[in-house]
């Protein structure tokens, strides 16, 4: 523990928003030269709506899976060699893997599924369940050079252990995880347990940007002090080697029924309404209407000779002394409507309790992660439902940048002069490393030009001492505010976290049941969610 003092004023800093906006409708008209068209071929409909390319699969594993781990306590040495490797509950020690795409996989192609393997072994001293997270590695590294102060002999990481992670032109990797799994001793069956990781979209993008392959990092987190083993790239079982399966469709998405060369080389001579004559004493062909040899699918004339000039059938075509050509008609063609998920103010937060499992209608981001989860990072499960928010991320037990991550929704306050109160209400749990002036969780009302309103809510550890516990957890709390100053106004909800200066130690909150509840949307709660 450290005894800290009171900050420094904070710097002003200019929030910048970009509102977001509907998507927009397009419409292609193509104009084909085409009259009267017979039933395409039944090649040319197999071309359009044949079956998907063949999916491929392949293991990747031995040299094509590389291995090691950066240790806080060992930071010049590296562990390619060894045939198991560690994770611990902090992040002190840390497993880096990196899979050679590029030698099977030629880009472009469209990834259906890639799974990361792992055999996971007895823990050192206790077995507590530990959570380990995949990161995205941004950096160059190379396996037999990487130690916890370098990522080659020749290439520092931004910061020590592969651990920045902003700004983006200096991130030694993403601050947001993949995926995240639990080892588990209930897993484990002769000492031995298996755990995957669903890497379909890290791999979708390494497929086709192979560049940007840097391989990732596992980084744990856990209640209690704990060292994981992983069986490595090294080690002498071959079975418990890690594996990344990926299943891959070649050639990049599959042709959609388009107009093409393929339908407009169908033979047809019905492009213009001009009859075909044939030899004549009469030196004027006569249209008439009587009956003639019928012409064949194509367009074809028939041989049989004829003192009549038999014109093409066309919808448009009508008996007469004399053809008269007719102009084409373009045929339009409606392209889909492909838009972006519009979120007007709303009187009701649908999607409160994030049961959607998704963000939804909450818009989000910042320097930290966010996301929607079923599990909080010590494996609890969210105060009610299956699903809650999560902004910021666990982190070590030691200084950070100073950093925030957000959340907001929009909603309209009805002016109404009857009922109770408009309200909202909501559940958060925080945890931190630090103390309520370094690190925090706050609630805040802001307009539609994103300017704070009225901060309704600022939390975190307050201790008189003002001494810092790491990892504390200070519990689900429960927070209810009046919005009667907003009637008649659409304002936004925002939730943040932040490290408040740089040389906090770092806080992540978990926020759940958000509740907004004025007579007009207890109404329209009790109906069905359109």
């Amino acid at each position: 523990m450290r005894e800290k003092g009171v900050p420094a004023p904070r710097r002003a800093q200019q929030l910048v928003w970009v509102a977001s906006s509907i998507g927009v409708a397009l419409m292609l008209i193509i104009s084909l030269p085409v009259l009267a068209t017979p039933p395409l071929d039944p090649s040319v409909s197999q071309q359009l709506d044949g079956p998907h390319p063949s999916s491929i699969s392949h293991t990747f594993t031995g040299s094509e899976v590389a291995d090691t781990y950066l240790d806080r306590d060992a930071p010049s040495q590296n562990f390619h060699d060894a045939n198991k490797l560690s994770i611990d509950q902090v992040g002190r020690i840390r497993p880096l893997y990196y899979v050679d795409l590029s030698s099977v996989i030629e880009p472009p192609v469209i990834v259906e599924s890639a799974v990361l393997t792992l055999h996971i072994l007895e823990p050192y001293g206790n077995k507590a369940t530990i959570r380990a997270c995949a990161h995205e590695v941004l950096r160059d590294w190379v396996v037999g050079e990487a130690t916890w102060d370098f990522a080659s002999a020749s290439l520092d990481w931004y910061e020590d252990g592969c651990n920045s992670t902003s700004p983006p032109e200096y991130a030694d990797r993403m601050a947001g995880w993949v995926d995240c799994r639990y080892f588990d001793a209930a897993a484990l069956q002769n000492g031995v347990g298996i755990v995957q990781f669903n890497l379909t979209t890290l791999v979708q993008k390494w497929a086709n940007e192979p560049e940007r392959n840097h391989g990732l990092i596992l980084l744990g987190n856990a209640s209690s002090r704990v060292t994981w083993r992983v069986a490595s790239a090294e080690h002498y079982i071959p079975s418990w080697k890690p594996y990344l399966e990926v299943t891959w469709v070649p050639g990049g998405p599959t042709p959609t029924a388009t107009a093409s060369a393929t339908v407009t080389s169908t033979p047809s001579p019905t492009l213009t309404p001009t009859p075909t004559l044939t030899p004549s004493a009469s030196p004027t062909p006569t249209l008439t209407t009587s009956p003639s040899p019928t012409p064949t699918e194509t367009g074809v004339p028939s041989p049989t000779p004829t003192d009549t000039a038999t014109p093409t059938p066309t919808p448009t075509e009508t008996a007469g002394p004399s053809p008269t050509p007719t102009t084409p008609t373009p045929a339009p063609l409606h392209l889909p409507l492909i838009c972006r998920q519009y979120c007007p103010p709303t009187i009701v937060v649908w999607n409160g309790g994030f049961e959607d499992g998704v963000f939804g209608c909450w818009e989000h981001g910042g320097d930290l992660a966010q996301r929607v989860t079923g599990r909080l990072h010590n494996g609890d499960y969210p105060t009610s439902g299956s699903f809650c928010a999560q902004l910021g991320e666990p982190v070590e037990c030691e200084e950070h940048p100073a950093a925030s991550t957000w959340m907001y929704y929009t909603v309209y306050v009805p002016n109404s002069a009857s009922g109770p109160p408009p309200t909202v209400s909501f559940r958060y749990r925080i945890f931190t490393n630090d103390i309520l002036d370094w690190s925090s969780f706050r609630v805040e009302i802001r307009d539609q030009s994103n300017v704070t309103l009225e901060q309704i809510l600022r939390d975190g550890y307050d201790p008189p001492d003002r001494v810092n516990i790491c990892y504390n957890d200070l519990g689900w709390r429960s927070s209810m505010h009046d919005l009667s100053p907003y009637k008649g106004m659409a304002i936004r909800l925002w939730f943040d976290t932040r490290n408040e200066f740089t040389g906090g130690l770092g806080t992540w909150t978990y926020v759940d049941d958000v509740l907004f509840a004025s007579e007009t949307s207890r109404d329209l709660c009790a109906v069905t969610r359109p």
